[in-house]
């Protein structure tokens, strides 16, 4: 499947982030980079396509172990109230709730593991609306603070996803073991600043990324616009 270039940095960093891993934490969840011959019109139809006419479900498809298996991807809705309404789509390995943001508490939206039907708190894409006026100073602290203490400012001539104004990538060792890797990214749209932060356990590198990376590309704001253009070639 052809990607756009929103999320390839995101399999970049994780790439990065899994090679701090001791090899005998790799694996768990599985999967890779998705794929498939129609691809390119449905990401198009999706930009163009109004948001109430998107279908509740669908398939996509992932690379497993090698092989290209379709997926069935859920239609997900932001909730009623969130400062900044979108839809996408994610596979069924996981939980979408309302919460708060991690660090400010501002209003969130969060895409919890369950590989394997097992629900993992500590990996999760979330997604956190600031208050309107916040400026691009205090709206970059707010997303150093979510990424912690183990995350490393990515530099701007570095690759990194058309929507981040700012990004950071983490690694940090796991008072428990391990290692926790991901990485936050600041973005503005419809004049509110946000942040998409991402954290997970080492062991989950293979296999969240490119879930994660579903998400983002399917990712539709109110308007019908994607996360972010595509970057001219």
């Amino acid at each position: 499947m052809r990607r756009r270039h929103i999320t390839t940095s995101l399999l970049v960093l994780t790439t990065f982030a899994a090679c701090v891993v001791e090899p005998n934490q790799r694996g768990g969840a599985g999967g890779a980079q998705p794929s498939g011959p129609d691809a390119a019109a449905q990401v198009d139809a999706d930009t163009t396509d109004t948001v109430a006419a998107r279908p509740p479900a669908r398939t996509d498809t992932l690379l497993l172990e090698g092989m290209a298996e379709p997926v069935e991807l859920t239609l997900v809705r932001a909730p009623d109230g969130f400062p900044l309404p979108f839809t996408t789509y994610t596979t069924r390995d996981f939980v979408v709730e309302s919460s708060t943001s991690k660090g400010e508490g501002d209003p969130a939206v969060r895409f919890i593991a369950a590989f394997g039907g097992v629900r993992n708190d500590d990996a999760f894409l979330e997604v956190a609306a600031y208050p309107a006026g916040t400026t691009e100073a205090e709206a970059a602290a707010r997303a150093e603070r979510a990424a912690g203490a183990g995350g490393t400012v990515v530099a701007s001539d570095q690759t990194s996803p058309d929507w981040a104004v700012r990004q950071w990538r983490i690694a940090e060792r796991d008072p428990r073991g391990g290692w926790i890797l991901g990485f936050a990214g600041l973005g503005r749209h419809a004049g509110r600043w946000f942040h998409i932060l991402a954290r997970y356990p080492g062991e989950y590198a293979d296999g969240f990324g490119p879930r994660a990376e579903l998400i983002l590309e399917h990712w539709r704001w109110a308007d019908g616009a994607p996360l972010a253009l595509p970057r001219s070639p």
